[in-house]
């Protein structure tokens, strides 16, 4: 089985740790690959690991300056984290968005 489709079965069943681990470890095969990256940042988001997160998407927007999607996700982020330290209040991931792998994914870059 592929890594990709490893940690889409991970995510499928609920078991974010492993997905995560294996999208991390597929960014390390392959780091110029921005839809691993934003897939870091998607687990990362749904975790309320917003610094972990906003990592991720940036990693995604220098790779692929052209997905919008990546773009808004790493400002969310970004948000989300500077207003959980700024406030220590519970956030709302209202207005994040995930796109599925089946449907319009990174435009090339």
């Amino acid at each position: 089985m592929s890594n990709d489709r490893l940690c889409l079965l991970y995510e499928n069943q609920g078991r974010m740790h492993k997905a995560l681990e294996e999208f991390r470890l597929a960014a390390v095969y392959d780091p110029k690959n921005s839809v691993i990256h934003f897939d870091v940042g998607a687990i990362e988001m749904r975790n309320g690991r917003y610094g972990e997160a906003a990592i991720a998407f940036q990693k995604a927007v220098q790779l692929n300056p052209k997905w919008d999607l990546a773009h808004r996700n790493l400002g969310l982020g970004c948000l989300q984290f500077f207003g959980q330290k700024g406030r220590r209040t519970q956030t709302s991931q209202e207005g994040f968005e995930s796109e599925s792998r089946d449907e319009g994914r990174s435009p090339a870059a």
